[in-house]
């Protein structure tokens, strides 16, 4: 039985529930190594009472049980209130918001959302102050989408936090005024900028061109200096858009077969090299080629 408690008490151990009678003593040990499995209650430790609970979590130093409790017993405001204080004390999030049954009053909100800010998605248009939601944006900028306030502030807050949340920003104006904010914290922001601006594609790579490819408003610099950096990155280049300089500092692998197969040289290239570019589907922007091609033909 020693050994078996020791065991119990390994983080991540789900044993317990496998065992036909466990102990109290036995299912607590699991609870307070493994919290998860407080929503795993035996029957026979089923609370009936308003203290059962409040007994069970401060012995399972937990308060997840109240996932699983009757819906009777989550329309009780008083039994609420008391494992919600319990959660303050033992510094836990469990998401109360999400579960209760009865309307919160201003002060469990608040309560709430100090100990589980993720509860601003279900506190709807509840009672809860701009401060509060605040607070709970600058934890996790994608609340924003939740947040009934959505002022520059807020919405400054969020993009600072994640810059992802420059998606729920709700002005298109605002949107404009917070792009650089959101993509110098998440370059993948750019989705939702205005990738007419060159600037914002600057600032973006090279996840621009991972998610859009190559076009007019990426440099030649831009792309040798992020392939510099990353030799991979040449994978996200398709083979029209590769220049002679690319696939020198690119990963062998992903250089374009005009480079790597026997191909004559732009400079000495003529007529056959147009053709090998039409039966290889090349021509989507014939008007680089031709212009590297004319550039290296008055090289030489």
């Amino acid at each position: 039985t020693k050994l078996y408690e020791t065991a119990l008490k390994i983080p991540g151990n789900t044993d317990i529930i496998r065992m036909h009678e466990p102990t109290r003593k036995q299912w607590l040990l699991a609870v307070k190594s493994t919290p998860v499995l407080m929503c795993r209650i035996p029957f026979s430790f089923d609370p009936s009472s308003v203290n059962d609970v409040v007994q069970l979590c401060k012995d399972s130093q937990s308060v997840a049980v109240y996932e699983e409790l009757s819906e009777d017993m989550r329309s009780d405001q008083i039994l609420a209130a008391h494992l919600l204080q319990l959660q303050l004390q033992l510094d836990l999030n469990f998401n109360f918001l999400q579960f209760i049954l009865f309307k919160p009053s201003f002060e469990f909100t608040v309560l709430a959302l100090q100990t589980c800010p993720a509860g601003l998605k279900y506190a709807g248009a509840g009672d809860y102050s701009r401060a509060d939601a605040l607070d709970c944006v600058q934890s996790d900028g994608m609340l924003l989408q939740y947040s009934r306030y959505k002022d520059d502030e807020m919405c400054m807050a969020a993009v600072t936090q994640n810059g992802l949340a420059l998606q729920h920003v709700p002005s298109p104006e605002l949107k404009l005024k917070l792009q650089l904010a959101a993509i110098r914290q998440n370059k993948t922001a750019v989705q939702w900028a205005d990738r007419s601006n060159p600037a914002v594609v600057e600032m973006a790579m090279p996840e621009y061109v991972k998610l859009y490819g190559v076009d007019d408003k990426v440099s030649a610099a831009s792309l040798v200096r992020a392939t510099k950096e990353d030799p991979d990155f040449l994978r996200h280049v398709k083979a029209e858009d590769q220049t002679l300089e690319l696939a020198r500092l690119g990963t062998h692998e992903y250089v374009a077969d005009f480079y790597t197969k026997n191909v004559p040289d732009l400079a000495s290239a003529s007529r056959p090299l147009k053709n090998w570019f039409r039966r290889k589907n090349w021509f989507r922007r014939p008007e680089m080629l031709l212009s590297n091609f004319m550039e290296r033909r008055a090289v030489k």
